[in-house]
């Protein structure tokens, strides 16, 4: 018999719950497991969201999820980080399907779904192929995007602040020189 076959055999014998998960991997190598109990749950730092991490990098109310049978949907609670799909930034507030074979990051964490009911698929379903420096890489890069993101929102801004200036400085020249001829 070989390994795979009784690698099966001793999963058949063990007495497993039928309880769906998501993992969130951390960019720090921490990895937690959370039972879905609930068709609809929020995921964030605060106590009040069915999921609550430790992560700086994470809004108090980050995202919503919603389980409608075998589909995901997320939606972006207008949180500061987002949340990506294939690093992709959903839109806040908007409802977004999402499917299991994509790959999902919010924060600092990647995140893995799994709603198969049967532990036996869901074993073989965790078996990654990704090896971990491979995610610790893919881990970076997403934060690369997301720091570019930001500073391309940084630029955006300064450079809308410094036509607002030149404006204002054109504004107030124009009100000088307006003033000094009426004042002859």
């Amino acid at each position: 018999m070989g390994t795979v076959s009784v690698f099966l055999m001793k999963l058949r014998k063990k007495n497993y719950n039928n309880a769906m998960k998501v993992t969130f991997t951390f960019e720090d190598g921490l990895i937690q497991s959370y039972p879905i109990k609930q068709k609809s749950f929020t995921i964030g730092r605060s106590n009040k969201c069915h999921v609550c991490l430790n992560s700086s990098e994470l809004s108090r109310e980050h995202c919503k999820v919603d389980i409608v049978g075998q589909l995901i949907y997320l939606t972006d609670l207008d949180s500061s980080n987002g949340v990506y799909i294939n690093n992709v930034q959903l839109k806040p507030h908007v409802k977004t399907k999402y499917s299991t074979n994509q790959q999902l990051s919010m924060g600092d964490c990647y995140v893995v779904f799994d709603l198969s009911s049967d532990e036996l698929t869901r074993s073989m379903v965790n078996i990654r192929p990704l090896l971990e420096n491979e995610n610790q890489t893919q881990l970076l890069k997403l934060k690369k995007n997301q720091k570019q993101i930001l500073q391309q929102k940084k630029e955006k801004f300064s450079s809308t602040m410094l036509s607002l200036i030149a404006w204002a400085i054109l504004l107030i020249g124009t009100f000088f020189l307006a003033r000094t001829a009426f004042s002859t």
